[in-house]
């Protein structure tokens, strides 16, 4: 038992050479070096605030006489057309969504998602908090939420999908749970790789 206990306590990796007791002492010989960073050796360029000055001034008159050169432009009304045939509803832009989800999906379907959620939420935040397995309990409780994780995928979930694919929305609306239930479905299953691999 003290063997393994300290085996979870202590990492080899991290444990300090052999044949030396402790680390050397750290000695400082400039501590303003060690407080402030490292100072600058080579000779450095300073601009003063007269130099700043200057500068944006300079910036400032050449905004002032700039002129444009509009050799290649559209006339304007060519401009605001496409501009028009490319915004949503225009002639260019049939094919696009121009309406958000939650005005797409209606409130019956986006109240069952909602249901849906807050339950595998609450199922996986009882498969995940048997994670590490450090007793017998928790090896069978992680067991018995990868099976309920199944089940309520199969009786709920499924069957939601199935009636939301009739509605032909174009985003798969329970593509985020059957992910979270895919990433618990992973964890158990190396988790069981290992603990097998343990009793062998």
């Amino acid at each position: 038992m003290q063997a393994k206990l300290q085996e979870k306590v202590e990492y080899t990796d991290l444990a300090p050479p052999s044949g030396t007791g402790s680390a050397p002492a750290l000695r400082l010989t400039r501590l303003d070096r060690y407080l402030h960073g490292p100072t600058v050796v080579t000779s450095a360029q300073y601009h003063t605030n007269d130099d700043v000055l200057r500068a944006s001034r300079t910036v400032v008159q050449e905004m002032l006489s700039w002129q444009p050169q509009l050799t290649q432009v559209l006339p304007n009304n060519i401009a605001a057309s496409i501009l028009g045939e490319l915004s949503p509803g225009g002639a260019l832009m049939q094919g696009c969504m121009s309406r958000e989800l939650h005005q797409m999906v209606s409130p019956d379907i986006q109240l069952e998602l909602k249901h849906l959620y807050n339950a595998v939420c609450e199922l996986l935040r009882h498969f995940w908090s048997c994670f590490p397995t450090t007793s017998k309990f928790l090896e069978e409780k992680a067991v018995r939420m990868k099976d309920s994780l199944e089940r309520f995928q199969y009786a709920k979930l499924l069957p939601v999908k199935e009636k939301i694919q009739n509605y032909h929305y174009t985003v798969n609306l329970v593509g985020h749970l059957e992910a979270m239930l895919e990433a618990a479905y992973n964890k158990f299953n190396v988790w069981q790789m290992k603990r097998l691999s343990k009793k062998s």
